[in-house]
Formats: C-alpha cells, sequence, structure tokens
C-alpha cells in the first residue's frame, strides 16, 4: 500500500470515529451532513491545505483525546420541550440561524442519505424549503423556498435582518426576512476559498470572506465588495479562517513555507488587522483549530477537543491541542479549559452564542469554564440535528437514527434553556 493509500484510508477511519462539529475544508470539519458529505468536505481540505488534512486524518500524527476535567452533571433529558411540529418534511442536516425573534431552518438532506462508513455513488437530494419559529408565540410559519438546495455544508452568516449563503453553484443570495423573500448578491471578484464551501463572518452590516489572495468584504446595504490590504507578514499565512470581531478582522492559519506534513508539528498562526494595518501575532501552541472560532463576546474559542502526538514514528513527544481561545486584542492564545478527557458527551449538537458553546455533546460556557453533558431528549434522534440558540434557549430541529435498516429522518423540534 503507497503512503497515498494509507493516508486517505486513514482519513476514511477517522471520519467514521469523529463525531465532528457544523460546518464550514467548509463548515467540513464542523458537524453536518454524514458519510459521504463529511469524505468530500475532507477531500476539499486536502486540495486547500494538504498539510492539514493530513494532520486531521491522524496517520502522521497521531489524535487522540487528553482531557481531565469532570463535567458537570447532566440534566435530565425530560428538561427538553418538545415543540409543535414545525411545516417541513423530516430531514437532517440544514442550516439554522437566529434573526434576533425567530429561529430559521432551511433546507437539509432529504434523500439518498448515506450511513457513516459507507460508499455511496447517489448523491444526496437536499431541500429548498425552510421555516421560522417564534420562540414568543410558540408558532411556526413557512418562509420562501431558497434559490438553491441548501445543506449543513453551506456557507452562511445573518448580517441584520438578511441570512446571507453561497450556494453549491458557487452564488451568493440572502433572504430578508423581513419580507420573506430571497435575492441575488453580487459575486466576490476573485472566487472564495474552497469553490464555494468558504467560510462566512459577518459584523457591522459586512460579510467577511477569505479570497485568493486577500480577505473581500461586502458590504450588504450597498452590494459593494472591497478587499483588504494584503498583510506584509513573512512568512505569508495559508489563511483557512477569517473572524470579524471588534478587536478586529482576525486570520488563522499556518506558515505557508513549511510542508505542513505531520513530521513536525504546523502549529496555528493569526493577524489581526485593525482598520489600518495589519498585525502578526505571537505563534500558537495549538493545532489544527478545526472547529472554527467563535466570538463569545471577549476572545475568540475554536471548541474542538482532542490533541495530536504525532504518532509512533514522527512522535511530538507530546500532545498538542487541536482547539483552543484567542484573545485578539492582547494577542495571547489560551487552552480550553479543562476540556473533557472523552471524545464524546451527550447530543451532539452544534450552535454558539454569546459564552455558550454546544458541540462534541457537551455545553460550554467560556465565562465560567464548566462543561456539561447535553442530554438526547427521548425519541430525539442521534445524529444530524440542526441547532440555534436563540436568546438563552437552545432549538433543535430534525435529524436522523441510523440504527434501523433504514435510515430514519425525524422533523421533529425542541427546545432547552439551560
Amino acid at each position: 500500500m503507497t503512503i497515498e493509500d494509507t493516508l486517505r484510508q486513514g482519513l476514511s477511519d477517522k471520519l467514521d470515529t469523529l463525531d465532528v462539529p457544523h460546518g464550514d475544508a467548509g463548515r467540513a470539519l464542523r458537524e453536518g451532513d454524514r458519510g459521504r458529505g463529511r469524505q468530500r468536505h475532507w477531500r476539499i481540505g486536502i486540495a486547500v491545505a494538504t498539510g492539514v488534512a493530513l494532520v486531521c486524518a491522524g496517520v502522521a500524527v497521531g489524535l487522540r483525546w487528553d482531557g481531565s476535567n469532570e463535567v458537570d452533571p447532566a440534566p435530565t433529558p425530560a428538561d427538553w420541550t418538545r415543540l409543535p411540529e414545525p411545516p417541513l418534511s423530516p430531514r437532517t442536516g440544514g442550516v439554522a440561524a437566529w434573526t434576533g425573534s425567530e429561529a430559521l431552518f432551511v433546507g437539509g438532506e432529504i434523500d439518498n442519505l448515506c450511513p457513516p462508513g459507507a460508499d455511496c455513488s447517489q448523491p444526496s437530494t437536499y431541500a429548498r424549503d425552510g421555516a421560522a419559529y417564534d420562540p414568543v408565540s410558540g408558532t411556526w410559519r413557512r418562509i420562501a423556498d431558497a434559490p438553491v438546495t441548501v445543506a449543513a455544508h453551506t456557507p452562511h452568516a445573518m448580517v441584520g435582518d438578511n441570512l446571507v449563503i453561497i450556494g453549491d453553484d458557487g452564488l451568493w443570495h440572502a433572504y430578508d426576512t423581513s419580507e420573506d423573500r430571497w435575492r441575488g448578491l453580487p459575486e466576490p471578484p476573485g472566487k472564495a476559498r474552497g469553490e464555494g464551501l468558504a467560510r462566512l463572518s459577518a459584523y457591522d452590516g459586512r460579510v467577511y470572506t477569505l479570497g485568493p489572495i486577500a480577505v473581500q468584504v461586502l458590504d450588504l446595504a450597498k452590494g459593494d465588495w472591497s478587499a483588504l490590504p494584503v498583510s506584509p507578514a513573512q512568512p505569508r499565512l495559508e489563511s483557512h479562517y477569517v473572524t470579524a470581531t471588534p478587536e478586529g478582522v482576525v486570520v488563522v492559519g499556518l506558515d505557508s513555507t513549511q510542508p505542513n506534513d505531520g513530521i513536525k508539528p504546523s502549529y496555528l498562526l493569526a493577524e489581526v488587522w485593525d482598520g489600518e494595518s495589519w498585525r502578526r501575532l505571537e505563534r500558537s501552541d495549538m493545532l489544527g483549530g478545526y472547529g472554527g472560532w467563535h466570538w463569545t463576546g471577549e476572545r475568540l474559542v475554536s471548541l474542538y477537543l482532542g490533541c495530536m502526538d504525532g504518532g509512533e514514528v514522527n512522535g511530538y513527544g507530546r500532545c498538542i491541542p487541536t482547539g483552543g481561545i484567542l484573545d485578539p486584542g492582547t494577542g495571547t492564545w489560551a487552552s480550553l479549559p479543562d476540556a473533557p478527557a472523552e471524545g464524546s458527551g451527550g447530543w451532539s449538537l452544534n450552535a454558539a452564542e454569546g459564552s455558550r458553546m454546544v458541540s462534541w455533546g457537551y455545553l460550554y460556557d467560556d465565562r465560567t469554564g464548566r462543561w456539561t453533558k447535553v442530554p438526547r431528549p427521548a425519541g430525539a434522534p442521534r445524529d444530524g440535528t440542526a441547532a440555534v440558540w436563540a436568546a438563552g434557549t437552545l432549538i433543535a430541529f430534525g435529524g436522523v437514527d441510523w440504527e434501523t435498516p433504514e435510515p430514519r429522518l425525524s422533523n421533529r423540534a425542541w427546545a432547552w434553556t439551560p
């Protein structure tokens, strides 16, 4: 077996064991579509940054869990409230967003599902329809169908009253919640990274995405594109994530001059645009950041459990974390406090709001540094449930169970206020 075959097999094996959070390489490393969908995202990750994918495979670097915290006692499944049935067919994945008054659920996988670890030749079928839930009135309403199908890996961001997405066709679209209509948006002057599977970040009416060379910025109100200046810092950053914050626009990536082949640790680097110039931060003690980055209001958190030790052949001498914390104001990095030892907790949902994040089956509060297992209510499917925080309440919809002879999709919805 060639080294390429070994890496490919190792990557496939790891995909079957990792319950990776939604996403965005795109939401590729976050739980979204299972099986084929996740494998496709990892393949895109290889094309964008081969070294990162090799590290993720765990073959070259030895991915394992490392943590010691005893998590808070899990609430009971009865703490979830079953919501009225949504006006949508059963499905898994899709995009979830909070408008400030309603929880939106758009699209999702509805047919030709591919179980984890399976080799499926027929492409999945995704939906275009969606619904909005008002937690105050406790009611659902149908919303206008999207102009394209929408999957869990669809890049998206909320900009005021607008949900912005990049379709599988590479075109940009926005759903105006106040007018219940979709409209096309101008394309960026250069293609976004990942052939349309770019990550999007929104702040102050603008959407930020990684272009081929520079960070590209869409002013949604004006419909105009611009680009940030290219950072003069050397070595050049092989960018993977962009996040807009009040402290500046933060880009996280790797040293582009290094092979990033897993033989030596490929530590994350970051730089910050403060509106006038770029500032390169000190090197992190962190690998990957595969869980993406969430702005808590005070700092950025990549909620990705585990660490990499290099494996038996190219051992690093220690296990280096794959998740962590970055304060762009002070330029300091930190590890996740007392991360759980096991790789999976309770119900594996993925959503973030303020200091609270759910992923890997845990609720993590960055304000207190505490971890709590997320209970799964009776009748809820194990995988692929879309979730969003709605002003302190976690709302979950849909999902799939693989234990039955045929995959069993759900259109049930629940709410939990921790």
